[in-house]
C-alpha cells in the first residue's frame, strides 16, 4: 500500500509510513523521500503534503524554514513567497518591521540615502516642493527660510535684501540706503538716487524747451533800407549837380 500525502517510507519490509519533519513536505503519494521547503515558504507542522509562502512584508531566506521572518525596518515586501526584503529607496523610507510596502517622503522633506526608517526635514535656508524628494534646494538669493520642513521660501520684504542663496534671515538696508522693491539682493544709496532722479529730471526739462523752440515760427527778415538797383541793361542816371550861386565881390559894387 503506498504511503499518502504527508508521509513517505524510505525503508522496504515496513508496516507503515513515516509523517514529514518541519521544514518539510511530501507532495506526491508513495514517497521514499520528504522534501524541504524550499527558499520563500516554510512549513510549522508535520505531515503536511505543500509549504506555505511567506507572507507580504515577511521573507524566508534558506530553505527547510519553520517560519518566516518580518522584514526588518527600512525594509519591505510587497509580494508573497519571497527569500528576502527590499530596502526602501531614496527619497522614501519603511518605519517599522513587517512592512509591505515603502513610503514616499513627505514635502517639505528629503532621503538621500537607501533602507532608512526617517525623512529629514529640510534645514533653514532651504526647502522641499514635492514629495519623495532624495534632497532639498536652496533658497534663492532675495528669498530666504527661517523655519525647518518648509515647502517654500520667503521673499524678502521692502526695505531688506538676501545677498547669497541658502539664507536663513533677510538683512534690513543699512542706514543712508533703501529698497522700494521686494525679493532683492541689494540696497540703494539715497544719494545716487536723488542724483539719478535729478539728472533724469533735468533731461525731461531739457526736452521740453526744445520742443517748445522746435514748435515756434521763424521770423521773416525786416526790409532792407536803401538805394534801388536799375533792372539789368539799364545805367542809372546821374543828376547834375545843382549850379551854386555866385556872391558879387565888393569891388564890382
Amino acid at each position: 500500500m503506498p504511503c499518502s500525502l504527508g508521509t513517505y517510507q524510505g525503508s522496504a519490509g515496513q508496516t507503515s509510513c513515516t509523517e514529514s519533519d518541519w521544514g518539510y513536505h511530501v507532495p506526491e503519494p508513495g514517497s521514499a523521500e520528504q522534501v524541504l521547503c524550499p527558499a520563500g515558504t516554510y512549513q510549522p507542522s508535520t505531515g503536511k503534503s505543500d509549504c506555505y509562502p511567506a507572507e507580504k512584508g515577511r521573507y524566508v531566506s534558506s530553505a527547510g524554514a519553520t517560519e518566516s521572518t518580518p522584514c526588518e525596518k527600512g525594509t519591505y515586501q510587497s509580494e508573497e513567497g519571497q527569500a528576502e526584503c527590499l530596502e526602501a529607496d531614496p527619497g522614501h523610507y519603511s518605519e517599522s518591521e513587517g512592512s509591505e510596502a515603502q513610503i514616499p517622503c513627505d514635502r517639505g522633506s528629503y532621503q538621500g540615502e537607501s533602507a532608512q526608517t526617517e525623512c529629514i526635514n529640510s534645514e533653514p535656508g532651504y526647502y522641499v516642493f514635492t514629495s519623495a524628494a532624495t534632497s532639498p534646494t536652496a533658497c534663492d538669493p532675495g528669498s530666504y527660510q527661517p523655519l525647518s520642513g518648509m515647502m517654500s521660501c520667503k521673499v524678502a520684504e521692502i526695505d531688506h535684501y538676501v545677498a547669497e542663496s541658502g539664507a536663513s534671515s533677510q538683512s534690513k538696508c543699512p542706514d543712508g540706503e533703501y529698497q522700494p522693491e521686494a525679493g532683492q539682493t541689494s540696497c540703494i544709496e539715497e544719494e545716487s538716487s536723488m542724483m539719478i532722479i535729478a539728472a533724469a529730471g533735468g533731461a525731461v526739462v531739457l526736452l521740453v524747451v526744445f520742443f517748445m523752440q522746435s514748435q515756434k515760427k521763424p521770423k521773416s527778415p525786416p526790409p532792407r533800407r536803401g538805394k534801388r538797383r536799375p533792372p539789368k541793361g539799364k545805367r542809372r542816371k546821374r543828376r547834375k549837380p545843382r549850379p551854386t550861386a555866385i556872391e558879387p565881390s565888393r569891388e564890382e559894387e
